[in-house]
């Protein structure tokens, strides 16, 4: 993704410092969020009734408490109209870093961008952009800004109206004349701005190809961003592209090859200058050279065959990234599955791998190359030939079957092993190999057997005829052994029911990775498993944290999330659970929590899951608002502490928190808030958002606007999942 051309803190955090403050008495507000050991509430009363520097020194420590301080905002709205003007910036700041409920802040934030302080004016714009598409109500007072004569408070516009995307189609032609402006950040925010608007911004473009040639590189580079979101096919945006495909900075001739694979257009002098950019010296080049040439072929089979004989260059480069446009392709470059087999004999290692990928991208229809793909296990260990062999193996699927099945017997214990992981990847379509893998439980070397065992955990209940031999297994000498085949016992899940006895025991091996497992598959096993649920209490009470040593709380952990999943049946742990959630340790309180609830939807563990959202860590909120959503209706109570998750300081919790109050309540607000997450720049953060906005959102326009912008992401993961997401939304409409 196109990072913003300026850090939204250097913003809002200037002209502002901490000072001394008075002390206050402990206990007046137990259990809140706490800056310097003092509570919101104080904090709170200080912002109301302080002096004007004990006012600004509450707003700044309410805003290092961050979002879990949200019960200070009316008092931080209010404080936007303090008479001080240290008190009103540290009030415009607080409230960017706390992200308020939109109706609730967003007068007062309209009202404070005409402020008299430019830093209160920013912070404003700033506070109103992390808002996202809910502040669409704020367009015309952010087009107003782009005329401010602060430069920040222009830049901090430009950044907000960006993040209303779309929603911000009506200021294109204000936002258009702050191309020209004097200051080359305010350019390069205008341009970034426009990019994120996208199509409708196609008034813009003329301005955008004339900054093409910026005296400022990044204005250049976002300019060049921009066209390529806009996404207009015509002779002078094409040429101009090709123009900057030959800048000196690398960021611009990448960013030229990134719009020219969002445009993708059916051109042979673009395929020309992007082969040719293969060779660039910056790598950054070559791969958005290669997205385009992929996105290009993806609609034309000219280029797919122009591709396939660039494999045959002379230059090394444009071999390998022909393979990558290839590899982007997928399924449609089928043809050239015998040009890719060829360029599987390739001196260069990079053209070899890419070349492995690439049929793997394309799938079935590669099986062809089944054979010189298995042949790629000789390769060395750690190449990356091999690796990619495995993975494209996986993807080609059970047309692979029978030649990896032969190599399970290859004499090289490497070469039995990468086959046995490229069966697991096929998953269910491998079940053909049970029979040899379960062989190759009994290999003599201790490295294939638990490689055996992680294939047939891979094939899941179709791997059922392995019972016995997973069973003994368990018994191995090696505690790898061990462990990999209680996890594939899991696997096969209610099947083998018959193995609890077996799994029981386990419990009792005297390495800890061993327990974990058998807990694991145990879990896994369900209701089916009842019958070790005294074993399981056995472990919690053994295990206790103060006494053991520290790599035995997952083996606790297990157990508890293993009770949970065996469900009414293990009654008799309530008990035990209940003291649990009282724990220090946190994982293992959320733990005892989940499963309180999956046993009998404990009060207990609705307080204590409600409760994690507002943790100190991130991992341990957004882990409570997935468990949340998974509750789906039972969770409705809730649903006030989901609504303010998703104003999270973490992208992560944002997104689950959006996904839990849409299966718990199908609530709208779930679709603004996603469709925002996918500018995030955290992958997994904008890929759960894609992928659950095709999920849930199948009617929305928002949805489907945020989607189409995704199908223009450098990163071809996202593209991918967006694509496949606005099918399913299609698909969804039309039935």
């Amino acid at each position: 993704m196109t990072r913003i051309l300026i850090s939204v803190a250097s913003v809002v955090c200037a002209g502002v410092g901490f000072v001394g403050t008075s002390a206050t008495e402990p206990g007046l507000f137990p259990q809140e969020p706490a800056r310097e050991g003092k509570p919101v509430g104080f904090w709170i009363e200080q912002l109301k009734n302080g002096n004007f520097v004990e006012r600004a020194n509450a707003a700044l420590a309410l805003g290092e408490i961050g979002p879990r301080g949200r019960k200070a905002v009316p008092a931080l709205i209010e404080a936007l109209k303090d008479k001080a003007p240290s008190v009103r910036k540290a009030a415009a700041l607080t409230l960017y870093k706390i992200l308020p409920e939109p109706k609730l802040a967003m007068p007062a934030l309209i009202e404070a961008l005409k402020d008299a302080e430019p830093i209160v004016r920013a912070s404003a714009a700033s506070t109103l952009g992390v808002m996202g598409l809910e502040a669409k109500d704020a367009v015309s007072a952010l087009s107003d800004g782009l005329t401010d004569s602060e430069a920040e408070v222009r830049r901090a516009c430009l950044w907000a109206l960006g993040y209303l995307a779309w929603e911000a189609k009506k200021a294109v032609p204000r936002v258009v004349q702050c191309l020209a402006d004097e200051d080359p950040e305010v350019r390069g925010n205008a341009a970034w701005a426009l990019g994120w608007i996208g199509p409708g911004g196609e008034a813009a473009v003329p301005a955008l190809v004339s900054s093409l040639k910026d005296k400022d590189p990044k204005v250049r580079s976002a300019a060049a961003f921009a066209v390529g979101r806009i996404g207009q096919d015509t002779k002078s945006v094409i040429a101009a592209l090709i123009d900057a495909m030959q800048d000196p900075d690398a960021s611009q001739r990448a960013s030229a090859a990134f719009a020219l694979g969002c445009i993708a257009p059916e051109n042979d002098k673009v395929v020309r200058t992007l082969l040719e950019a293969l060779k660039d010296k910056d790598e950054g080049v070559q791969k958005d050279a290669a997205y385009a040439l992929g996105q290009i072929a993806r609609k034309s089979k000219e280029a797919i065959a122009t591709l396939m004989g660039a494999l045959q260059d002379k230059d090394a480069l444009v071999r390998g990234g022909s393979a990558t446009a290839l590899a982007q392709v997928g399924p449609p470059a089928a043809r050239a599955v015998p040009a890719l087999i060829d360029a599987l004999k390739d001196q260069q290692n990079n053209v070899r791998a890419n070349a492995a990928w690439a049929l793997g991208e394309i799938g079935p229809e590669a099986r062809a190359a089944v054979p010189i793909l298995v042949e790629a296990f000789n390769e060395n260990k750690k190449d990356l030939v091999r690796t990619n062999a495995m993975l494209s193996l996986g993807h080609i699927g059970p047309a692979a079957v029978p030649a990896l099945i032969h190599k399970l017997k290859d004499p090289a214990n490497d070469v039995r092993e990468a086959a046995a992981y490229a069966l697991g990847n096929i998953g269910p379509g491998a079940r053909a190999a049970v029979p040899a893998l379960t062989d190759l439980l009994k290999d003599k070397n201790a490295e294939s057997r638990p490689m055996a065992a992680y294939a047939l955990r891979g094939i899941g209940p179709e791997a059922a005829a392995a019972i016995s031999a997973l069973i003994e297994a368990t018994g191995d000498k090696e505690a790898s052994v061990r462990s990999a085949a209680a996890y594939s016992l899991g696997a096969i899940g209610r099947k083998a029911k018959n193995t609890v006895p077996a799994l029981v025991q386990s419990l009792k091996d005297k390495e800890s990775n061993v327990r974990e497992a058998a807990a694991h598959a145990l879990g896994e096993i369900g209701a089916e498993a009842k019958e070790a649920v005294a074993a399981l209490l056995k472990v919690i009470k053994d295990e206790t944290l103060g006494s053991t040593p520290p790599d035995r709380p997952s083996v606790h952990e297990a157990a508890v999330r293993a009770l949970g999943q065996i469900g009414p049946g293990a009654g008799a742990a309530v008990p035990a659970l209940l003291r649990l959630v009282e724990e220090r340790d946190d994982q293992l309180r959320a733990n005892a929590a989940k499963a309180l609830w999956l046993i009998e939807k404990h009060q207990a563990a609705m307080s204590a899951l409600i409760g994690d959202l507002d943790h100190d860590n991130a991992s341990m909120r957004a882990a409570a608002a997935e468990f949340l959503g998974n509750l789906g209706p039972d969770a409705k109570g809730a649903i006030p502490a989901l609504m303010q998750a998703t104003r999270d300081e973490d992208g992560a919790v944002r997104v689950h928190a959006a996904e839990a109050l849409w299966r718990v309540g199908n609530h709208p607000m779930a679709v603004a808030i996603l469709a925002r997450e996918v500018r995030n720049d955290k992958f997994d953060v904008c890929l759960r958002a894609v992928y659950l906005l095709g999920d849930i959102a199948s009617e929305s326009k928002e949805a489907v606007a945020a989607l189409r912008q995704a199908l223009k992401d450098r990163n071809g993961v996202i593209r991918g999942t967006a694509a496949h997401a606005l099918k399913k939304c299609a698909g969804t409409k039309k039935d």
